[in-house]
């Protein structure tokens, strides 16, 4: 699976999954949870054109992560300024958007500091695996409501 060979990179930390394409939130938050990699990104939502809204959605991913289940919370297609400031305060720390450079006016009057790239990732592979990683209890550890 993806992950596997993931786990086996000498590039681990810097890779990172998520699914897309669930049929509700809190199963992909489940399975995401489930996933036993350590760098998952809960990501939530539609084209720009869709009126659906998942603030709700992306406040329990962002619930999760703070007890450490998932790495980030990720919210896409976010079109309008009114969208960026409610998934921000719901907890989204990546968003997908059509309109950067309105993004980078709002970034910068909020004052928020985007992230930058750190390393410049080479073509090498890592002929020595990871261990394997335990079972997780996503139910009795996953907050839904």
């Amino acid at each position: 699976t993806v992950t596997d060979r993931a786990s086996r990179s000498a590039w681990t930390h810097q890779i990172y999954i998520t699914y897309d394409m669930f049929d509700t939130t809190l199963g992909a938050l489940r399975t995401m949870i489930d996933l036993q990699y350590p760098n998952k990104i809960f990501s939530i939502g539609l084209s720009a054109c869709s009126p659906t809204q998942y603030y709700w959605d992306t406040t329990l991913a962002a619930v999760n992560k703070a007890k450490g289940l998932l790495a980030d919370v990720v919210a896409w297609t976010v079109d309008s300024e009114t969208s960026w400031e409610e998934y921000y305060i719901a907890g989204a720390r990546g968003m997908i958007t059509n309109f950067i450079h309105n993004m980078l006016d709002w970034v910068a009057r909020k004052g928020l500091t985007l992230a930058r790239p750190m390393l410049q990732l080479g073509t090498e592979v890592s002929l020595n695996p990871l261990p394997k990683i335990g079972v997780s209890a996503a139910d009795d550890e996953m907050v839904n409501e």
